[in-house]
């Protein structure tokens, strides 16, 4: 007897694995292991005028990486936040990150963009970044 399986079923990316596809993309983020969950600290500079940008992303398993810029401070009005302060990187009823997706090919990326139409925004007051509406901060 078979054992139902969904076909495209993908296997769930362990904290050690996200950490190995993290360390080869983005060296400058180191790891730590904190309360369960995979914490990494590094830095991004979305353009060559950019300040650099220190990011703290945290990850459990079973749960959405999330993601703060720890410095310099943000804007305290710079939008596509949540509540406590970490990035709106995607809208959820758009597009949903699953477990089994690198977080090096998107969450770090996507961050980097993030903070490139931050700064946008600073000079315009305008998000310029296709973006789903939102709640005011």
């Amino acid at each position: 007897m078979v054992k139902n399986k969904l076909p495209h079923s993908k296997p769930r990316l362990s904290v050690a694995t996200q950490n190995l596809l993290i360390q080869q993309s983005f060296s400058q983020f180191k790891f730590a292991f904190q309360n369960g969950a995979g914490v990494w600290r590094g830095s991004l500079q979305p353009s060559q005028i950019s300040p650099v940008y220190n990011v703290l992303i945290k990850y459990n398993i079973g749960r959405l990486p999330k993601v703060w810029i720890m410095n310099p401070e943000l804007h305290p009005k710079a939008p596509h936040r949540y509540p406590d302060k970490s990035l709106c990187l995607y809208w959820p009823e758009e597009w949903s990150w699953s477990y089994d997706q690198d977080i090096s090919k998107t969450i770090i990326p996507w961050t980097a963009f993030w903070l490139y139409y931050y700064e946008i925004w600073l000079d315009t007051c305008e998000w310029l970044a296709k973006s789903a509406p939102h709640a005011p901060n």
